[in-house]
C-alpha cells in the first residue's frame, strides 16, 4: 500500500457507521431526505444513460440512495462500494476503496462518488474520482463534488483531461427544467455532473 495512505480502518468504520450524528444535520441519516437520494429521484428519469456499462455508487452506507439505482436499473446492473456492507447485498464490494482489486471495477455507464468527504478522507475521495471516472464508457455519467472541495482537488481539470464535458448540478437542473427550489442551491452548485465524450 502507498505510504501516503495511512488510516486506521476501524476508526473510519466507527466514524462513518457508528457516529452518524457527527456527520451534520444535512445527511438525514442517509435516508430519503439525504441530498443524493433527492437528486437521484429527479435526474434519473431525464438522463440518457448508456446500457453498455454498470451503474456504480461509491459510498453506499445504508443503501437508500443505492436502492433507488437498483429499482431504476435493476439490481443485477448495479454495483456499490463501501467500508461495510451493512445491508448484506451481493452487489456491494466491502472494504477500503483504495484496496479494491481492479478486476472488481467494471466498465460503468453511471457512477456517483459519495465516498466520505474531502476534509476527513481526501485520499479516498480523490482515488475514487480518478480510478472510477476512468471506467466510464462513452456517453456515461460521473457525479461528484467539484473543485470547490475542501482539499482543493481540481476535479474540473481532471474530468476535462479524461475527455468529459462537465457542468454543475444546478445548471443541469435548469437545462433539463427539473424543479429544485426545495433543494439546497449550494449543494447543487458544488456538485459536478460529467459526461464522457
Amino acid at each position: 500500500m502507498n505510504d501516503f495512505y495511512k488510516v486506521n480502518p476501524q476508526n473510519e468504520v466507527d466514524y462513518w457507521f457508528n457516529n452518524i450524528e457527527n456527520h451534520g444535520e444535512d445527511v438525514y441519516s442517509y435516508g430519503p431526505k439525504y441530498y443524493v437520494a433527492a437528486i437521484l429521484k429527479r435526474i434519473l428519469p431525464v438522463m440518457k444513460i448508456p446500457k453498455s456499462g454498470k451503474i456504480g455508487m461509491l459510498g453506499t452506507h445504508k443503501c437508500y440512495s443505492f436502492s433507488l439505482l437498483e429499482n431504476f436499473f435493476g439490481r443485477e446492473n448495479c454495483i456499490g462500494y463501501d467500508l461495510l456492507n451493512i445491508t448484506n447485498r451481493s452487489n456491494i464490494i466491502e472494504g477500503s476503496i483504495v484496496e479494491v482489486e481492479k478486476n472488481l471495477i467494471p466498465q460503468l455507464s453511471f457512477c456517483w462518488n459519495d465516498l466520505g468527504n474531502y476534509s476527513r478522507n481526501p485520499y479516498e475521495k480523490m482515488f475514487g474520482q480518478i480510478v472510477f471516472s476512468n471506467k466510464i464508457v462513452k456517453g456515461g455519467f460521473f457525479i461528484g463534488r467539484d473543485g470547490s472541495n475542501r482539499a482543493r482537488f481540481p476535479v474540473e481539470t481532471l474530468m476535462n483531461e479524461l475527455n468529459f464535458e462537465s457542468t454543475n448540478m444546478l445548471n443541469f437542473f435548469n437545462e433539463k427544467n427539473i424543479p429544485c427550489s426545495d433543494l439546497d442551491e449550494s449543494v447543487l452548485k458544488s456538485h459536478l455532473i460529467s459526461i464522457r465524450k
